[in-house]
């Protein structure tokens, strides 16, 4: 698709300007391939034009996803000095990241990576981890956690591993199945949760998530919220998407260029999206997990030639809940305990 042209993004936030409410809050997370390629000037004419169009009281809020390896001191500054949330690439390990991430020359690129991650956290930039799960970083969750904390990640999501669409999933030398990932799942939250019981914090969004549903509160993710409609995706062409996993010829609504925000969420399209992620799997009706499990994210639900569905995460999902639920409730409990003294404590200044 190339770069998106400066008129693109003139459009993009004239659009989003219009839809914004007064006092509204607005994200924008810049994703790729690698986002960084276009470089830094783009995001300081981006930036710009946003104080410019967008109304004054909406709060912006910026995020970018990166492989890091463009990341340097102009970068640092710039990321820094507007707030930036950056989830930087890093799969646990340098093996087990090499095997899978190289750079042009065909070089591993964790050394890159991990030199951008000290880079950005000795800058005081906001930087979490993003930690794609494979086939060989499900069996070595205890390096993986380990070295991720190391090199001084406060925040980690583990994302698992998608294989190619249209192909067997399986098939590949790192595709991931259902019983390694629950668990993986299940080691991880092991030392994740004695580190918790120490005070001894970090961050990770999947745990989270299911402790903010057992305290009522919304997750952090939309796998978790139960339905998809959360965000848009724009293309470089203008081209809008209802998912990044969706942004297929199927699922494109329209364009920013010719229409508003309103009119592409109108669409047909966008709404058959949003259904499509409500009409639950028939096991889920029946799973005592599915106030915290919500189906998981559709990406993930498989149809079979009987036309029959299942998500194909759903035993690794199954398998931590049982064997980690009640150790997970704890930590709610706790946070809910917590919560409700410092909710007493400002009451009574």
């Amino acid at each position: 698709m190339g770069f998106m042209s400066d008129e693109t993004v003139h459009s993009l936030l004239t659009h989003t300007a219009e839809a914004c409410e007064r006092g509204g809050k607005v994200s924008f997370a810049f994703q790729g391939g690698e986002p960084t390629i276009i470089g830094v000037d783009f995001y300081r004419r981006f930036i710009d034009k946003a104080r410019e169009i967008l109304p004054r009281d909406v709060s912006v809020s910026w995020s970018i996803q990166t492989n890091g390896l463009l990341i340097d001191n102009e970068w640092t500054s710039l990321l820094h000095s507007n707030c930036f949330l950056v989830g930087l690439s890093l799969d646990g390990t340098p093996d087990i990241h090499d095997f899978n991430r190289v750079d042009v020359n065909g070089k591993g690129s964790w050394k890159s990576a991990e030199r951008a991650a000290r880079l950005l956290i000795s800058a005081g930039v906001d930087v979490n981890a993003l930690c794609v799960v494979t086939k060989q970083c499900a069996s070595h969750p205890r390096a993986v956690y380990n070295r991720l904390k190391k090199t001084g990640f406060k925040y980690i999501q583990f994302v698992p591993c998608m294989d190619p669409i249209g192909e067997e999933h399986g098939e590949r030398v790192w595709s991931l199945n259902a019983a390694d990932y629950g668990e993986f799942l299940c080691s991880i939250f092991e030392l994740w949760y004695t580190d918790w019981e120490k005070g001894d914090y970090t961050g990770i969004r999947t745990f989270e998530d299911y402790v903010y549903l057992m305290l009522g509160m919304p997750p952090g993710t939309c796998a978790a919220c139960g339905d998809c409609g959360g965000y848009l995706v724009i293309e470089a062409d203008g081209g809008v998407y209802p998912c990044d996993y969706y942004a297929l010829d199927e699922w494109r609504i329209g364009s920013i260029v010719d229409s508003s925000l309103s009119e592409l969420m109108s669409s047909e399209v966008f709404n058959s999206f949003i259904l499509r992620s409500c009409n639950k799997l028939a096991e889920c009706s029946y799973c005592r997990y599915l106030s915290i499990c919500r189906g998981g994210c559709p990406h993930d639900w498989v149809i079979i030639k009987d036309g029959s569905t299942f998500n194909r995460f759903c035993k690794s999902y199954k398998t931590f809940f049982e064997r980690e639920g009640q150790r997970l409730a704890n930590v709610a409990r706790m946070e809910s305990d917590v919560r409700r003294r410092a909710a007493y404590t400002d009451n009574r200044k």
